[in-house]
């Protein structure tokens, strides 16, 4: 008994840790994800921190100049 919680307690956690990998990192924010290559229909600004694109949807409009 002891013998199944514990590969249960293995199991959860090794689910918790592969599923928090697998979600990508918020930026610009949180109006786009860290992502190693952009979908088709996103469009790459900057890099974040982890060396990925920064992916945002076309709707999404950023000033590069500070301007109104």
């Amino acid at each position: 008994m002891k013998l199944l919680l514990l590969l249960l307690a293995i199991s959860v956690a090794t689910e918790l840790v592969m599923a928090g990998r697998n979600s990508p990192l918020p930026c610009m924010a949180d109006l786009g994800f860290c992502r190693p290559s952009c979908k088709k229909d996103e469009q790459p600004y900057f890099y974040c921190r982890n060396y990925q694109r920064c992916c945002l949807q076309p709707y999404v409009r950023i000033s590069l100049t500070g301007g109104k």
